[in-house]
């Protein structure tokens, strides 16, 4: 059976059943998706190499896993190395030349005959080489950026890399680096690193890949997807079908956060009591309210009195 899978199609219909199961994909020949019953699902397809002797061998060949390879369709370039059916094409024109598995291990012996591979290494190696098969733009520059974003990890190796460590490493960049930057840094750059260090046996997990948490059934998540019980991307859809159907305008979410710290200090709540609700960093953030306080005047008046 096969279907034109997207990835909403895979995150409803394609759930974990008592024995593993696949499914084709209809716009791209040969490539299929494996759901095994633990959650996993990863990407497969069939690949034709021709011996010798010119003669074809068929085979299965494991492309890498979902999330990590999803179905972007029509996208930004950015997000074209990690598009499924675009690296499954580009694999299968290589396969006309070279067997796609002894390429693999002798890739994976090259990397563990380095009995300490850290991640300089492995960006200045196999992911350099992987930009490049992959023809993404400038593969030098990318590596460049990354070596630079990330030195404080460079001498580290790939698997000991934790979420601790990581975790550090935020800590240090929100210094001088805004939120939405770090997370770009770490999910549209580092994450793709460290997703190829799985995919060649170097790394056994992606300390930051969201599908651990898929595997776990949603739990850690305060506000989990209540269709997929998966982390929610986007509100952007149904915060405009709610600003509709109230007939409100020019009213965004974070401004929800503007109408709690406003009631909070109309409600005679200390501004101090405040700033720590809001995770205000200096008082002086939350003064900014200081004029809805019902007794901000009065107490003013009481001063000159006294």
């Amino acid at each position: 059976m096969s279907v034109k899978l997207t990835d909403n199609y895979i995150d409803t219909k394609l759930k974990p059943k008592d024995k593993p199961y696949e499914m084709a994909d209809s716009e791209c020949k040969g490539l299929f998706l494996r759901i095994e019953k633990s959650g996993v699902k990863s990407w497969w397809c069939y690949f034709y190499t021709p011996d010798s002797s010119g003669k074809r061998t068929r085979y299965r060949f494991k492309i890498g896993t979902y999330p990590t390879y999803s179905l972007f369709g029509k996208t930004s370039s950015k997000k074209e190395d990690r598009d499924i059916r675009r690296r499954a094409r580009i694999l299968k024109a290589k396969a006309d030349s070279e067997d796609l598995r002894i390429a693999r291990q002798e890739a994976r012996a090259a990397t563990e005959a380095d009995a300490v591979t850290t991640l300089r290494n492995f960006i200045d190696g196999p992911y350099l080489q992987y930009c490049t098969d992959t023809e993404i733009t400038d593969p030098e520059k990318a590596v460049r950026w990354l070596k630079s974003a990330f030195s404080d990890l460079l001498d580290k190796r790939v698997d000991a890399i934790t979420p601790w460590i990581i975790q550090g490493w935020i800590n240090k960049r929100k210094k001088t680096h805004a939120p939405a930057t770090i997370h770009r840094n770490l999910n549209g750059s580092l994450s793709g690193v460290l997703s190829l260090a799985v995919a060649l046996g170097v790394a056994e997990t992606n300390p930051l890949q969201a599908s651990e948490r898929k595997k776990n059934g949603g739990k850690g998540l305060v506000f989990p997807n209540p269709r997929t019980g998966q982390v929610i991307r986007s509100i952007k859809t149904v915060w405009g079908s709610l600003m509709k159907e109230a007939k409100l305008e020019n009213f965004r979410f974070h401004d929800c956060r503007h109408s709690f710290a406003s009631k909070l200090v109309q409600a005679g709540v200390p501004l101090y009591t405040v700033q720590q609700l809001l995770g205000h960093s200096s008082i002086k953030m939350t003064e900014r309210y200081s004029h809805l306080s019902p007794d901000h005047m009065k107490d003013a008046l009481r001063a000159v009195d006294a």
